[in-house]
């Protein structure tokens, strides 16, 4: 079988979707492929995506070849497949995520939690109520700062579990930014990159919930009513060790400060060079808009590729119709 295009969505925190179409012999049994593991090769440095084809289905019969459409997912999908009602007592976030991934036959060789420097109690109750392992497993993290990512090999991929910032790969080569009538196709350019939307400041909600997670104390308060309430520094070693219950809301406020001091903004672009993956950090130099000259995570990115001369032996009127069934997925797919 040969790949003649192929489309993919890849977001942090999320699973992964690669629609392929390929050409093959018209007698080839489409099931025997559901469930197999592939790798999807693409790129310069042979770089590309695992995982488990999810659907298999024969889209065009032809007299030589045939085409048919894979959709390829990580094995994570599977936590999608069923809404559950569940309860969870005296267990702790990153236990319970290993937990969910292993009772769908994820194994500790296909996770690993990386550069957690979180506090983790156990919690004494998780209440799953009509909603799948993926959602609740997604919930936890985004509850608890833990992003997650995929890291992908030839013979499988990983999922990558994080707290910390520091655990983000970083492209090695910099993106430098060229016109697309002066990019040629030997290296990889950014084309496009232009902010698209600023998202407006956190909520009045989210400052109070903040404020409520600050440790209280008599000694505080009087503080907080002064003009002035900036204190010189103290070491730990001076201030005395602080106990579990405040180095958690310390944490739990730190995190709220990370999402409000974010300017968020969301800037989109789009480049030749192939093998981009979400929750990989790119540096974008000679952009002819200074403050677009920096360090960029990449939350989100689209794939898509072709070749069409896979169809060289076809018969025409096979290469026509596949041809137009192309065009469509093109116009449909906002990867495309």
């Amino acid at each position: 079988m040969h790949v003649i295009s192929f489309t993919g969505r890849d977001a942090l925190n999320e699973a992964y979707r690669f629609d392929i179409w390929l050409i093959g012999d018209p007698l080839l049994d489409v099931r025997s492929l559901l469930h197999r593991e592939a790798f999807l090769r693409f790129g310069e440095r042979r770089s590309g995506v695992h995982g488990q084809i999810c659907h298999a289905a024969r889209i065009h019969s032809g007299v030589r070849v045939s085409l048919y459409h894979l959709i390829l997912m990580p094995s994570l999908g599977k936590l999608a497949a069923h809404r559950r009602r569940r309860i969870y007592q005296d267990i702790a976030p990153p236990k319970l995520i290993a937990q969910l991934l292993e009772i769908h036959g994820i194994g500790a060789n296909a996770y690993r939690f990386e550069h957690m420097n979180g506090l983790y109690p156990a919690r004494p109750l998780h209440i799953q109520y009509d909603e799948s392992d993926l959602h609740l497993l997604q919930r936890l993290c985004e509850e608890e700062g833990i992003h997650f990512r995929f890291a992908h090999r030839q013979s499988g991929h990983r999922l990558v579990f994080s707290d910390d910032s520091a655990s983000f790969p970083a492209q090695p080569v910099p993106f430098r930014f060229k016109r697309q009538e002066q990019s040629g196709t030997s290296t990889g350019t950014l084309l496009h990159m232009a902010e698209v939307l600023t998202l407006p400041s956190a909520s009045r909600q989210l400052v109070r919930d903040l404020k409520q997670t600050q440790p209280r104390s008599s000694k505080h308060g009087e503080n907080a009513r002064t003009p002035a309430a900036n204190h010189a520094f103290q070491p730990p070693d001076v201030r005395g060790a602080i106990n579990r219950e405040e180095a958690l809301s310390r944490q739990r406020g730190m995190r709220e400060l990370e999402r409000l001091r974010c300017e968020r903004r969301e800037v989109s672009g789009h480049s030749n060079r192939p093998g981009l993956r979400s929750g990989e950090v790119i540096q974008v130099l000679d952009h002819p808009e200074p403050l677009l000259n920096d360090q960029w995570l990449l939350t989100e990115v689209l794939h898509a590729g072709r070749q069409l001369q896979v169809l060289r032996g076809a018969a025409a009127k096979d290469a026509l119709v596949i041809l137009r069934i192309l065009a469509d997925e093109q116009r449909s797919s906002p990867a495309a």
